[in-house]
């Protein structure tokens, strides 16, 4: 079966997690999650978060070293559209990412050890809108890591909602098992399209449960970099849009199903593990018809 994003802890996540032997900080105060980790941000995927704040400074998120800055004052290959940028360097490949920063930072802060909680840039300058790009890169798999994993939990998330719950067959020609088998099972996705109060896309991990029974399940953990595509890290590796087909979405890829009536059970939950259950139920024949309509 096609591996999926598993709520089991990867290696990369193992390595970022002994990585971080003294517990991290969110870069705000009072943080406000306004894109989530693998949130479809126009053609692509976010890697990090984007977090608001009602004030302006930006703090280290733990200990460590700036290796990059860049403002104004500097000439780099960074584009422009990111702000100003910082990247500190933490124990164990660890590193954070603060973008979208003032145009201005301090000298002192390149090159020189931070401590955790130290200032490391401002935002929301000039009446623009506070809020800044935050990232957890595990350098040593090239991975970027949800920074739910290593943050505490936030106060206060976004409710997830289930707007839409479908069921439908593999295209032919798309997987070997789209030809019904001699059991009577035939592959299927599940799709789920979510939402969720404020606008914000909070759902992280989702669970999908058949006649009882849990069948997978999807855990924004981690994503990785590759030179051709971005790709889930999982008991293998899946490319997000098997996953992730679209901006609001999870997809529950090739499910084998036999022909009848199954109770479908899918939970979605947030970053701040505030979940909701939505209960459906399909008659798989022939021709499968599609739940949530």
């Amino acid at each position: 079966m096609r591996a999926e994003i598993a709520a089991a802890a990867t290696g990369a996540l193992l390595t970022a997690a002994a990585a971080a032997a003294t517990a991290l900080e969110w870069p705000v105060a009072e943080p406000r999650v306004e894109i989530a980790f693998g949130q479809h941000v126009g053609e692509t995927v976010a890697r990090g978060v984007r977090l608001g704040s009602a004030l302006a400074t930006v703090r280290a998120t733990a200990n460590g070293e700036a290796i990059f800055v860049r403002d104004h004052r500097t000439s780099h290959s960074v584009p422009t559209t990111a702000g100003g940028l910082v990247v500190i360097a933490h124990r164990g490949e660890l590193r954070s990412v603060y973008a979208g920063l003032s145009s201005t930072i301090d000298p002192a802060v390149d090159g020189f050890n931070i401590e955790m909680g130290a200032e490391v840039g401002t935002i929301g300058t000039g009446g623009a809108p506070a809020s800044v790009y935050f990232s957890l890169l595990d350098t040593a798999s090239r991975t970027a890591v949800n920074p739910a994993i290593l943050l505490p939990p936030l106060a206060e998330a976004a409710m997830p909602s289930i707007n839409e719950l479908r069921v439908t067959p593999v295209p032919t020609g798309a997987d070997a098992r789209t030809e019904a088998s001699a059991s009577g099972a035939a592959a299927y996705h599940v799709d789920i399209a979510f939402g969720a109060t404020h606008g914000t896309e909070a759902a992280y991990r989702a669970e999908l449960v058949v006649d009882g029974r849990s069948l997978r399940v999807i855990t924004l953990d981690s994503l990785v970099t590759t030179s051709s595509a971005t790709l889930a890290l999982s008991e293998g590796r899946t490319p997000v849009a098997d996953v992730l087909p679209a901006s609001g979405a999870f997809r529950f890829p090739a499910i084998d199903l036999r022909s009848g009536e199954h109770h479908l059970t899918v939970i979605v939950s947030s970053l701040s593990g505030a979940r909701v259950v939505r209960e459906e139920v399909a008659q798989l024949g022939s021709v499968p018809k599609e739940t949530g309509r």
